[in-house]
């Protein structure tokens, strides 16, 4: 059975003057990049067919992720608010811990979505994708850069292929 595993990282952001940077929030320009990359996930095509959506959303719990979770629930009808489950554990999370979430999550569904923080989520990208000639990180992670994994098996991590698209 073929699994997916999308990274997103958290579109662009602002904060108030004086607020932590948990309180970070999502521009007008964040959300309108994550609007694109649930338009992409919805349209895009890989392969013979679409990427699909994924059927569980795990942000890192903070303020932006939560948004870039909300934003693309809001801009694709086939998602909603229950597919959303915050793991306060991925907030300033190293790559281990982003592996053991995805492995503990990977049990409950074939598609998971993990939104987090540079730079670990594009140490993680770069390292899931190592094997893979087709996808190109070089350029860094972006704000609402999202690269998705076809994997064999979500718990052991198993990389069958990858690709990124980058928010315009």
């Amino acid at each position: 059975m073929t699994q997916f595993l999308y990274l997103l990282r958290h579109g662009a952001t602002d904060r108030d003057p004086g607020a932590p940077d948990r309180k970070r929030y999502l521009t007008q320009a964040g959300v309108d990049q994550c609007h694109r990359v649930a338009d992409f996930l919805t349209t895009g095509n890989v392969k013979d067919g679409q990427i699909g959506l994924p059927d569980l959303i795990v942000p890192s719990g903070v303020r932006r992720t939560n948004e870039t979770a909300k934003a693309l629930v809001n801009q694709a009808d086939q998602l909603s608010d229950d597919q959303i489950t915050p793991d306060e554990r991925l907030y300033g999370a190293g790559v281990e811990t982003y592996l053991n979430v995805i492995r503990e999550y990977g049990q409950m569904t074939d598609r998971l979505m993990i939104i987090g923080h540079n730079p670990t989520i594009y140490q993680l990208a770069m390292y899931l994708a190592s094997d893979c000639r087709n996808v190109q990180l070089n350029r860094g992670y972006p704000p609402a850069t999202l690269t998705v994994f076809e994997l064999k098996d979500l718990t052991h991590l198993t990389v069958v292929s990858a690709m990124t698209q980058f928010a315009p």
